[in-house]
């Protein structure tokens, strides 16, 4: 009979018990090579080294050794096919005791983090142009709301635009932008004016007016918007007509079948915006982003001279070599302030944003409903066209 007993070896980083009980003519030779080369070579840094000499058909046999692949068939119960017909089960028929703690290298480690890591670098960036573009679709999704909307308030007046701002010379009366009165029309037990809007705090009903990519407020405000009309289609009701040539007379919303290219011109769009007036806290900070509900400063503030966003474009004696394809301005107006250029401040305010996709992209809702995506390159040149915004003179 065969017996061994083995304490700490140094071939192996764990401590364990061996206990073999076999007949006394138990043959050395194996069932395949790969079996004899488990049992012969050391395999891994954590093979079992079981040292001494073992008598195999009267002769003495080299000391071997066993790795953890042949140590995991015997701890999983698989028989080991030696010589012959005869089979053992190390754990079941033979009473073989065997007991390994076992571990990750620091080597394993390292390499699993490695991948993970990778594996993060490749996920994120995914992840956030999915965001992004999630952010962007609800955008699109807010202007296709707001021209039903606008097709709703046009169905009860006689064709009619809204006005982009309207109020009194001098501000004493009632004050309404083209966001309350598609309210109002969407709703009518909402109010048109500012004070009744203010009063009646209905900011859960402007979600369509909020884009996820702006700014967020901290505070609460019932008038936030970060979108713009143009401004000579829906117009501010103290922006002069000066094309008329009487300086009495002041710009009107336009009929929607008055527009000639309804599916190439943009009538509502991403606004920059900037923080509450300073009428609301001089000073400070009150966390009510907003816009300026007409684009006042479009195309470099052109609505107050030139081509007044007409196409007209040889009418501007200032610079007469513009044309339909030329790119827009993004240069803020009045401060003609580059640094702010496609920014959220004050000093671009009233302008067009092109805030999806890290500020290479913005959303239009073009005449004819279709919501439109323009791009700004690096160099901060837009594919949006002075074609898109300029429209026919309103007929006399």
């Amino acid at each position: 009979m065969l017996s061994r007993s083995v304490g700490r070896s140094g071939g192996c980083h764990a401590e364990h018990r061996y206990h073999y009980k076999e007949f006394n003519d138990f043959p050395m030779s194996f069932a395949s090579e790969r079996e004899k080369f488990h049992f012969s070579r050391h395999l891994s840094k954590n093979a079992v080294s079981l040292g001494g000499s073992v008598k195999s058909n009267g002769e003495n046999a080299n000391p071997f050794e066993v790795c953890q692949s042949c140590a995991g068939q015997m701890t999983k119960n698989r028989p080991l096919q030696v010589e012959g017909t005869r089979s053992f089960n190390s754990l079941q028929q033979h009473k073989v005791l065997f007991t390994l703690r076992q571990g990750f290298t620091l080597v394993e480690l390292l390499v699993v983090i490695g991948i993970i890591a990778i594996l993060i670098s490749i996920l994120l960036p995914v992840l956030s142009g999915s965001r992004q573009k999630a952010n962007q679709i609800k955008c699109m999704s807010n202007l296709r709301e707001i021209g039903q909307a606008l097709s709703m308030y046009a169905a009860s007046n006689d064709g009619f635009l809204p006005w982009g701002f309207f109020h009194t010379p001098d501000f004493s009366g009632d004050t309404e932008d083209w966001s309350t009165l598609l309210l109002h029309e969407l709703h009518g037990n909402i109010a048109t004016d500012y004070d009744s809007v203010a009063k009646a705090g209905n900011q859960d009903v402007r979600k369509m007016f909020v884009c996820p990519d702006a700014p967020q407020p901290t505070a609460q405000s019932v008038l936030l918007c970060d979108y713009s009309c143009h401004p000579r289609l829906m117009p501010d009701s103290g922006t002069a007509d000066v094309l008329s040539g009487d300086p009495a007379l002041y710009l009107k919303p336009y009929k929607i079948a008055q527009i000639a290219r309804s599916s190439e011109i943009a009538l509502i769009f991403d606004a920059s915006v900037k923080n509450a007036p300073e009428y609301e806290n001089p000073g400070g900070n009150t966390g009510r982003w907003s816009s300026s509900v007409c684009a006042f400063a479009l195309d470099g503030g052109r609505i107050y001279r030139g081509t007044f966003l007409t196409d007209r474009y040889n009418s501007d004696a200032a610079d007469p070599g513009i044309n339909a394809g030329d790119p827009i301005s993004l240069v803020p107006f009045p401060s003609g302030d580059v640094v702010f250029t496609n920014t959220d401040a004050d000093k671009n305010y009233g302008n067009i944003r092109f805030r999806h996709m890290k500020n290479s992209q913005a959303n239009a809702l073009m005449i004819d409903g279709h919501v439109a995506s323009f791009t700004l390159s690096s160099s901060l040149i837009p594919n949006m066209v002075r074609g898109n915004i300029g429209v026919n003179p309103p007929p006399k």
